[in-house]
């Protein structure tokens, strides 16, 4: 029935030798360090943007230099409220503007910290289920060996029992 040739030992052996170099590099090595995030909250770009967002329409105080300062002072001034008026709308919607998009990067940042420390966490969790996993294999390769063990003893004992026998 069976070939006398084959020795389970040497397949489940050869098996597990098989299984072992597939995992030559395990898998906690395989995966690495965790990924360096940056957290973008605190990051010195975004301090800047949340601290510049708003624009000012003030017009600007020019110096008057020449003949009649004063008369030049207040064109000037009158001037730049007129171009602010005129422009008023166009300042106020890009100011609207520019708060939504502040917003947004106050948004995304927030969410990338998020993320960023959910895939440590991920990664830490994937590494620990490797190491369990690695041990688990471990104790089902002694069990099956075991199991293995046991019958090929009662081979070599029926073995040893029958060579007895014929002498």
């Amino acid at each position: 029935m069976a070939d006398p040739r084959v020795n389970s030992r040497e397949v489940v052996e050869q098996i597990w030798s098989d299984v072992a170099t597939e995992h030559v590099l395990d898998l906690a090595s395989a995966i690495g360090p965790p990924p360096e995030f940056k957290q973008l909250v605190l990051d010195e770009e975004r301090r800047y943007l949340n601290a510049n967002a708003i624009l000012t329409t003030e017009p600007a105080a020019l110096p008057a230099v020449g003949r009649m300062p004063a008369v030049k002072s207040r064109a000037k001034a009158r001037a730049g409220r007129f171009v602010v008026t005129v422009l008023d709308r166009y300042f106020a919607s890009e100011h609207e503007f520019i708060a939504h998009l502040v917003r947004l990067l106050n948004k995304i940042t927030v969410h990338h910290d998020e993320i960023a420390e959910g895939i440590r966490a991920l990664h830490e969790a994937l590494r620990g289920e490797s190491v369990r996993l690695r041990q688990a294999n471990s104790v089902l390769h002694g069990r099956m060996a075991a199991k293995i063990e046991a019958p090929e003893r009662e081979i070599r004992a029926l073995r040893a029992g029958d060579s007895a026998d014929r002498v």
